[in-house]
C-alpha cells in the first residue's frame, strides 16, 4: 500500500520559453466543437506532446476531488472534473495506487507549488489509464468538463536504475531518471525499515526495477509495480533488498527477502513522511511548561497540514479532543498495542469512533491544537497502556515462504535478478 505524503521541493522541468504564434499549443477543443468518439482522445494526446504533466498516485483512502486540491486545482474544477470522470468509469472511487495525470491552463509547475495547494489553478485537462486496459480522458469545454472513455491495450517493459546518494533519495533517483511516483513506492517497500528522514547518509545506494505502460504507439503513459528494490542505509551499515511475489490464494501482493521471508511489522517506522524529529521518547525539557518532565511519545515537526497516516492496521479507539493534547486519535491494533496522534489541526474527511483504518491510511493532518509551540504531532504507543519507545516497538505479522510457494518465488526472484543486468535502461526480458 501506499504511504505517501511526502513533499518533494523540486522543478519537474525548466519553463519552456514562449512558443512561436504558429507553433503554440492550441486549446484541446472550443466550445463550438462537437467532438466525435476519438476527439478528445487525440486532442488530448496532441496537447501532451507539447506540454508538460504532473503526474501522482492516489494515497490510500483519498478522494479524487481531494487528490486533485493536493495537486493545486482549484476546488470547483476538482469537484466538477471528478464528477464527468466517475460518471465515465462508472465508478465510485479511484483504487490506491491509481496514477492520475494532470495539466493546468497556464502552463507547467513545480511540485513546490502544487503539494500545499499554495496557488490553486484552472484545470485543463486529467487522464487516468483504469489497468491496463481503459483509458479515461477529462478535458475542459466551454461548458465545464467532458470525459471520455476507451479500451487500450497496454505494453509492459522493465526499466532498472541505481544510484549513490550525495543529498537526498529523492534528488538521487531523479538523477537516475527514476519517476517520482515511483520512488514514493519505493519508499513504502521500506516502510518497516527505514526513517528517511534521519537515516538515509550520503554514500548510501539505492537500486530499483520497476514496469513502464507503453501505449500502442509505443508512449510512455505510466508506472506499474516495483520488481525489485534495494537500499543500503546509515551508512551503509544496514542493506536490504525486496522482491514482490503474489503467493497464491492471496489477495495481494507483498514484498520478500531473497529468502522469502515478509519483512512486514504490526507498525511502520514512523506515522508521517517527511518530518524531521523534534522530541524523542524519555525526559526532556518541557518547551512550554519550562521544568524537566518525562516525554511519553515521539514529537515530529513538519508544516500544518502535513498527512497523518495510521502506523498500523486497527479501529479508531478516540478522535477528538482531548485536553491539552488538542485533537486527538487513538487506534487500537492487535496484541494489545494502541497508537495515539496529538495536536491535530483536522481529522480524515468522515473518520470517526468504530471506523476501521488500514496502514497507511490518512487519518489527521498535523496541527498546532492543544498545548502547543507550533506546528507538529505528537505520537505515542502503548502496549497495554502503558507508553512504549516508539523507536523500540517491533512486532513482526509477516511470514516466511515455504514448500512450493517459495519455489516459485526463488523463480520469481531469478526473474527479478535477471532485469538487473542492465542498469538505467528498459530490458526487453519478461518475468516468468
Amino acid at each position: 500500500m501506499l504511504r505517501t505524503g511526502l513533499i518533494i521541493a523540486w522543478l519537474f522541468g525548466a519553463l519552456l520559453p514562449a512558443a512561436a504564434q504558429d507553433d503554440a499549443p492550441r486549446p484541446l477543443w472550443s466550445g463550438s466543437q462537437t467532438l466525435s468518439d476519438d476527439s478528445l482522445f487525440e486532442a488530448f494526446r496532441s496537447y501532451r506532446d507539447k506540454t508538460r504533466f504532473i503526474s501522482e498516485p492516489i494515497i490510500e483512502g483519498e478522494a479524487l476531488p481531494d487528490f486533485l486540491k493536493r495537486m493545486g486545482v482549484m476546488d470547483s474544477d476538482a469537484e466538477a472534473a471528478s464528477k464527468v470522470f466517475f460518471e465515465a468509469a462508472e465508478l465510485e472511487r479511484l483504487p490506491e495506487g491509481t496514477t492520475v495525470r494532470v495539466k493546468f491552463m497556464n502552463g507547467p509547475a513545480t511540485v513546490y507549488q502544487v503539494a500545499g495547494g499554495r496557488y490553486p489553478r484552472a484545470l485543463l485537462a486529467m487522464e487516468v489509464f483504469l489497468g491496463t486496459d481503459r483509458q479515461i480522458v477529462v478535458g475542459r469545454t466551454a461548458d465545464g468538463f467532458e470525459a471520455q472513455s476507451r479500451p487500450v491495450e497496454l505494453e509492459t517493459r522493465y526499466a532498472a536504475a541505481a544510484g549513490e546518494i550525495n543529498r537526498s533519495l529523492f534528488s538521487a533517483a531523479f538523477g537516475a531518471d527514476v519517476p517520482r511516483e515511483v520512488m514514493l513506492r519505493f519508499a513504502d517497500v521500506f516502510a518497516f525499515d527505514v526513517d528517511f528522514a534521519r537515516e538515509i547518509f550520503r554514500g548510501d545506494r539505492f537500486e530499483v526495477v520497476y514496469e513502464i505502460l507503453l501505449d500502442s504507439a509505443g508512449n510512455e503513459v505510466g508506472y506499474g509495480d516495483i520488481v525489485f528494490a534495494a537500499l543500503t542505509w546509515r551508512g551503509g551499515i544496514e542493506a536490504k533488498g525486496y522482491y514482490r511475489y503474489k503467493p497464491e490464494g492471496a489477495e495481494e501482493a507483498s514484498y520478500y527477502d531473497a529468502t522469502g521471508r515478509d519483512p512486514r511489522t504490526l507498525l511502520m517506522k514512523t506515522p508521517i513522511n517527511g518530518a524531521r524529529v523534534t522530541s524523542r521518547f524519555g525526559r526532556r525539557r518541557h518547551p512550554v511548561l519550562g521544568f524537566v518532565k518525562g516525554h511519553a511519545g515521539i514529537d515530529f515537526g513538519a508544516p500544518r497540514g502535513t498527512p497523518v497516516l495510521a502506523a498500523g492496521d486497527g479501529v479508531v479507539k478516540l478522535a477528538g479532543p482531548r485536553g491539552t493534547f488538542g485533537n486527538y486519535v487513538r487506534l487500537e491494533h492487535s496484541g494489545g498495542i494502541e497508537t495515539a496522534y496529538a495536536h491535530l489541526d483536522r481529522f480524515a474527511p468522515g473518520l470517526k469512533e468504530g471506523d476501521k483504518v488500514r496502514q497507511g491510511e490518512v487519518i489527521a493532518y498535523v496541527g498546532s491544537t492543544g498545548r502547543s509551540t507550533g506546528p507538529h504531532l505528537h505520537y505515542e504507543v502503548l502496549r497495554d497502556g502503558e507508553q512504549q519507545n516508539p523507536e523500540t516497538v517491533k512486532v513482526a505479522v509477516g511470514e516466511t515462504l515455504t514448500g512450493e510457494g517459495k519455489a516459485r518465488f526463488e523463480g520469481r526472484r531469478e526473474g527479478a535478478d535477471s532485469l538487473r543486468i542492465t542498469p538505467f535502461a528498459v530490458a526487453e526480458a519478461r518475468l516468468p
